[in-house]
């Protein structure tokens, strides 16, 4: 919205007020009922909870994407996806990380940038290269961050002058913020993908 990035209707169009409303109320109906939700499915009900949330990360989020779009935090799927081993880790898994690094990169306050982490966490989602299951290095950073700075990886959108250093800087962070937990509930990570979706 700070950029006026245009949105993925038709041509594109300037960002509408109804996409903002809709992605606070997906933001604030995951955050309020996420970890209730996660516990209800690794228990097998399907709760409001559940319900509410399914909600939030098909229809508000799809709607909010279609009327806004991505930035930062979609761009490092495209950027990992240039590693080997990353076949096997799924979206939503990069991108949890991926809110970690555009925070960081949007030098968010402190005191956001933990209660995103924990609560990323909190859910059993990776917060770290680590947690996926990847060795990043410098030679890995320089791939990700090229990748990540060609166009239409969703950066665009950012309202910031990017750089690769600055890019990498942000990851390095991301990933240092994020390597300070442990998942606290780490048997929830896939709990609810089938032997089949595993093989994938």
């Amino acid at each position: 919205m700070r950029s006026q990035t245009p949105n993925y209707i038709g041509d594109g169009y300037r960002p509408c007020l109804a996409a903002v409303a809709v992605a606070r109320a997906s933001l604030d109906t995951v955050k309020e009922k996420g970890a209730d939700a996660v516990s209800d499915l690794a228990n097998g009900a399907l709760s409001d909870a559940v319900e509410d949330v399914i909600e939030a990360n098909i229809l508000l989020s799809g709607l909010g994407f279609e009327n806004i779009g991505c930035a930062a935090a979609h761009s490092l799927h495209t950027g990992l996806h240039e590693l080997k081993g990353s076949g096997s880790i799924y979206h939503g898994e990069m991108v949890s990380l991926g809110v970690l690094f555009q925070l960081v990169l949007e030098k968010a306050p402190p005191d956001e940038l933990i209660e995103t982490a924990d609560f990323l966490a909190g859910l059993g989602l990776p917060v770290s290269f680590g947690d996926m299951g990847l060795e990043v290095g410098d030679d890995e950073l320089d791939i990700i961050a090229g990748k990540i700075l060609e166009a239409d990886s969703g950066i665009e959108a950012e309202p910031l002058e990017l750089s690769a250093e600055s890019v990498k800087s942000a990851l390095r962070q991301a990933d240092r913020l994020g390597s300070g937990r442990r998942l606290k509930r780490p048997e929830l990570r896939r709990a609810f993908c089938s032997p089949e979706d595993e093989a994938k």
